[in-house]
């Protein structure tokens, strides 16, 4: 997990250095999903860019802001598209 969270890391601090801001960090798929301590161990270690941990770690079925109520950059769950039937 350690070098999975680090490169997660390296890539969003590589795309935040070609952006004038970073308006949100948006996770999705399974991982991004279903995962919590994942978020929360690549948020918790990128403060340089306004990111912190303390991360709400329930995702329900829409898109949901899970970084707490006073964050510089909101951290959202988006889940992924199912089928257009609504099947996976």
């Amino acid at each position: 997990m350690d070098v999975f969270t680090h490169h997660c890391r390296k890539g969003v601090a590589a795309m935040a250095a070609s952006l004038d801001r970073l308006d949100a960090l948006v996770f999705t798929g399974g991982i991004g999903e279903n995962q919590p301590e994942v978020r929360e161990e690549v948020c918790a270690r990128l403060s340089a860019l306004g990111l912190t941990g303390g991360l709400r770690g329930v995702v329900a079925e829409r898109p949901e802001i899970i970084s707490g109520p006073g964050a510089r950059i909101p951290v959202i769950v988006v889940p992924h598209r199912r089928g257009s039937a609504g099947r996976p």
